[in-house]
Formats: structure tokens, sequence, C-alpha cells
């Protein structure tokens, strides 16, 4: 399975619901970061796999809906992979969709997802990419 296939299989994964379903694809290493300008504080990430399983089933539990729509996946250097696409939140069912760009760079490792940086825009993605590849 090439890396675009299996960043695609965690994505898959994480919008059944089943982010228990993506460990397989995932480093135990895993660093996942948010960009500062997501939360105004740099340096935020998650570290290890189990933290980020317990992260994704914490967004399940506060969300009735959180649904990733990607509309490209892009190979832009060998074990870098760049997710472009929507990420929808509903907080209550019957609640409005709250929805925002969503924009990810993806390392992979032995054919696992080592770290994930989220960007404010696919071409800072591809460049960060194509700079660390």
């Amino acid at each position: 399975m090439g890396d675009a296939e299996i960043v695609r299989e965690a994505l898959d994964a994480y919008n059944r619901r089943e982010i228990s379903a993506a460990k397989e694809y995932v480093d135990p290493e895993l660093k996942w970061e948010l960009s500062d300008y997501l939360l105004q504080q740099p340096g935020h990430h998650t570290v290890g796999r189990d933290e980020w399983l317990r992260l994704g089933e914490l967004v399940f539990e506060t969300f009735a809906e959180s649904k990733i729509d990607v509309d490209e996946v892009i190979v832009a250097a060998p074990g870098k992979v760049v997710c472009t696409g929507t990420l929808a939140l509903r907080m209550n069912e019957g609640d409005p969709v709250a929805t925002a760009p969503w924009v990810r760079l993806f390392e992979l490792r032995d054919g696992r997802i080592a770290r994930s940086t989220t960007y404010r825009d696919r071409g800072a993605a591809i460049e960060a990419a194509k700079a660390a590849g």
C-alpha cells in the first residue's frame, strides 16, 4: 500500500468514527501538530499514538458530527502526503454544521504516519513537504 492510500485509510477510519481502526496506520511515536495560527499558542502537539487515539475519542464525545471531506491527496515528496478538504463539525444533533478549510501534511516512516501538521493553505503544506523531503 502506498503512502497516499495509507493516509486515505486512516482518514476513512476517522470519518467512520472508528479511530481505533486507524491504529495500524499510525506510528507509535506519532507527533500530531496544530499550527500556531490555529490555536494562537505555539508548539501545541500530541505525542504518541495512544494520546492521539484519546484525542480522537474526545472529539467524538464532544461533537455529534466530525467529518473530513477530502478534496485532494497529493504525494508532494517521498514519504510526504498533503491532504486538503473541509472539516465539518456539529456540536449536537439539530445544530448547524460549522465548516472550515482543512490542510494537513502527513509524513510517513516505514509505512506509518509518523507526523502530521496543520497548515493554513495547500501551498504552504506542499512547500514544507518539499523542504523536508
